[in-house]
Parts: C-alpha cells; structure tokens; sequence
C-alpha cells in the first residue's frame, strides 16, 4: 500500500504511467495531494477495500489494470513492494515472479533474508543498498532492485 504516496511521486518522475493503491481513506487523500503537488499527472491512487485486497490482487496476478475513467489498460514490467516487518505474505511474493522489475523498500532485512531464496528462483539482485532511515534505532531499510532472468 502507498501510505501517503512518497515513493509513488518519485517514481512518478521515472515511469510513464504509476498506479498505487491504498487502503486508508485519509491516506488516499493525502497521497492524491503529495502527487498533485508534486506535479505527477501520470500517476493514479486506487483505492482498496481494508481486508480484501482484491485489487492488489488483481493487479499483481494481472500484471495489468484498467483505467476506465480513461480507457485505457495499463501494462506493468515494474512493481515497488514496500512490506511490513513481517514481509511480504506468500501470495504477494509469489507474484512477484511475473514482474520483469521488482523493487523492494524492507525495513527488515531478517524478513527480507527469509524471502530471498523465493525471489532468486526467479531474479537477479541488479542494485542493494542499505540505508539508515530510522536513526538513533537498530533499525534500518534495505533497497532492492531485482530483474527478472
């Protein structure tokens, strides 16, 4: 989910087309702001229902999803995951493997090391990098770039 939509506006800036989806409503506004400020016209914030998580769901498994409002269908190759300390649920992970790109935001590299062997099945590491985004905690945020073989 894209919280209030930084890592969606940065991406915004790379990406032809940038879908997000949140579930919090407070949150959806405020990324749908972040954007807007940002000038990121070519980035949308969906909204999905808290516990379902269809359309996440139906995004990853597609790889795809339809902007009716526009008429057009939107094909991805990219995905940004950004999962909780636990990691990503199995489902989610094994998604991940249809994405030429993955990028991962882990603020538990434990977690991350767990989930590695499923996302080497299918991916090189082309980038890491560890970043200290929680100072003053024995926290830190593990960035990954994975291409697809």
């Amino acid at each position: 989910y894209c919280g209030n939509g930084n890592h969606t506006a940065a991406l915004a800036a790379r990406f032809a087309r940038v879908v997000a989806v949140e579930v919090d409503a407070k949150l959806v506004a405020a990324a749908r702001r972040n954007l807007a400020a940002n000038g990121a016209t070519n980035a949308t914030v969906l909204v999905d229902a808290v516990g379902k998580s269809r359309l996440v769901r139906s995004v990853l498994r597609r790889a795809a999803w339809t902007d009716r409002d526009a008429g057009e269908a939107v094909a991805f190759d990219c995905v940004l995951v950004d999962p909780p300390r636990c990691g990503l649920d199995a489902d989610t992970l094994n998604q991940l493997a249809h994405f030429r790109h993955v990028l991962v935001v882990s603020c538990n590299p434990s977690a991350l090391a767990q989930q590695a062997p499923t996302l080497a099945a299918t991916h090189d590491v082309a980038a890491c990098c560890m970043c200290d985004g929680f100072p003053g905690t024995p926290h830190v945020e593990c960035l990954l770039h994975l291409v697809r073989r």
